[in-house]
């Protein structure tokens, strides 16, 4: 709505949502061409663009009044849309985005380019940590099984000698418990287990 008073009125005998807006004046004692050019340039205004350009402003100037403190900056979706109403602003828009403004959605920008980077080399380097543990429990766990070979190995050459020694009845049982032992890990035992084994 773009109010034109024609005559006079008394303001409190208006509704107030009427009385809220600006007043453009075309009374008889008003420049008609004046009248007129407010009343098209009003027209003409983008009123999302003006409620825009008072919201970035508000923000720029609480920014600046809290010495550039990077906690007032846009972030996320708030920023995209600055950034957005910035790159619209043209001759034909009016009031044009002032320096203060320029400069809040530009180190806005800078400030989650910035973060971004940061949160990069961030899970950079828990990537290079978790790929280097998991070499070295891959390492571990082969250094592990390894063991655990060799001493399955021994333990099956015990077995060898002890039936061996004990059972010569059972010799065969022993030689074939020392040639298990050698395809798990060949062990100098092993040798002289399959040696009392030979007939």
């Amino acid at each position: 709505l773009i109010p034109l008073v024609y005559r006079e009125v008394d303001p409190a005998a208006v509704p107030r949502a009427l009385a809220a807006l600006n007043w453009i004046f075309l009374r008889e004692s008003d420049d008609f061409e004046l009248t007129v050019a407010k009343v098209l340039k009003a027209i003409d205004t983008d009123l999302a663009w003006v409620q825009a350009h008072t919201y970035w402003l508000r923000n720029a100037i609480e920014w600046e009044q809290r010495k550039q403190d990077a906690s007032q900056l846009l972030r996320g979706n708030e920023l995209k849309e600055a950034e957005q109403w910035l790159l619209q602003a043209g001759a034909h828009k009016d009031p044009q985005p002032t320096p203060l403004q320029t400069e809040f959605i530009i180190s806005s920008r800078k400030a989650a380019t910035h973060r971004q980077r940061t949160s990069l080399i961030g899970v950079g380097v828990v990537a290079v940590v978790v790929s280097v543990l998991g070499l070295y429990a891959w390492g571990q766990r082969n250094e592990a099984n390894a063991q655990a070979t060799v001493a399955l190995a021994r333990q099956l050459t015990a077995q060898s000698e002890a039936v061996q020694s004990q059972r010569p009845d059972l010799a065969q049982l022993g030689t074939l418990l020392a040639i298990e032992a050698v395809k798990r890990f060949p062990v100098p035992e092993t040798d002289q287990a399959l040696n009392k084994g030979e007939p």
